[in-house]
């Protein structure tokens, strides 16, 4: 029988789910430095996505791990692996880790590698991984001259400005440009992305998931079909699609001022299920 996605939530009229606001249930998770991070997963998406995805005793991956909402394995009795390759948010992913650790009545191992994910996957065993739920940065987002926060509020300007230290630390680690897919063209964003799906493919084990949240974006007045273009790089890689999913995000402030602005705005993220037979 087929496993059901995310019993006990509903969807709206347009078939979207409907996830809660996470913030109160991410404070009593989470050390207080995750809130610093502006592009955090919904905690219950994220449960769902790992219930669906794998069994207790599995082990979950997130290879963009911002500050370690994947951890939420932990207390599902799954074995949590975080790649991260910005050294602060690496540290606040393993605070988090040991915060949560110290709060369950089990032992269940997490991993925290704090280097791109080009480096850290072909480290990895093959077919060792259950599912890797992930969502990866958008390209050009942060680059100069991107357009992307052109005319923006002093918050917005502020937001880039730490997303931006945050993409780019190569003052202090050396050059990490080359891993940097937030300041590459969308050409080159989806070539890296290809060799990223199939690094992927290789330490996913057979049966075992990738989950992909992802959001479409409006550039230049045209809306860019992300979601499907990485579903089709996916699919390249050797995963057969096992379903796709839309979820509404509660509104943020970007939405709202866009929208004051009459700008167009996408609402729906993707999450996007595929499978390694």
């Amino acid at each position: 029988m087929d496993k059901e996605f995310a019993p006990g939530y509903e969807k709206n009229d347009k078939g979207w789910w409907l996830f809660p606001k996470d913030v109160a249930r991410r404070r009593r998770l989470f050390i207080p430095e995750s809130m610093k991070h502006n592009a955090k997963a919904n905690v219950f998406m994220v449960e769902e996505l790992i219930r669906y995805c794998s069994e207790p005793g599995d082990v979950v991956m997130d290879i963009f791990g911002g500050t370690g909402t994947i951890l939420v394995g932990l207390p599902m009795r799954r074995s949590v692996y975080a790649i991260e390759m910005n050294p602060d948010f690496a540290e606040v992913v393993g605070d988090n880790g040991a915060k949560i650790y110290s709060e369950i009545d089990h032992s269940t191992p997490y991993i925290v590698n704090d280097t791109p994910c080009q480096i850290a996957l072909p480290s990895i065993k093959p077919d060792t991984i259950q599912a890797i739920i992930t969502s990866p940065p958008y390209a050009g987002a942060f680059a100069a001259g991107s357009g992307v926060f052109r005319n923006a509020s002093t918050k917005e300007q502020a937001y880039q400005e730490q997303m931006q230290q945050y993409t780019d630390d190569s003052l202090r680690r050396g050059n990490m440009t080359s891993y940097n897919l937030a300041t590459m063209s969308n050409f080159m964003f989806n070539k890296e992305m290809a060799k990223i799906y199939a690094m992927c493919y290789r330490v996913i084990k057979p049966g075992g998931y990738f989950a992909l949240i992802i959001k479409d974006r409006i550039k230049k007045g045209v809306r860019e079909e992300l979601g499907l273009a990485n579903l089709s790089l996916l699919v390249q890689a050797g995963f057969k699609v096992d379903r796709w999913e839309r979820w509404l995000p509660p509104g943020t402030r970007f939405a709202q001022q866009a929208r004051v602005k009459g700008m167009a705005w996408v609402d729906e993220e993707h999450l996007i299920i595929v499978k390694k037979e």
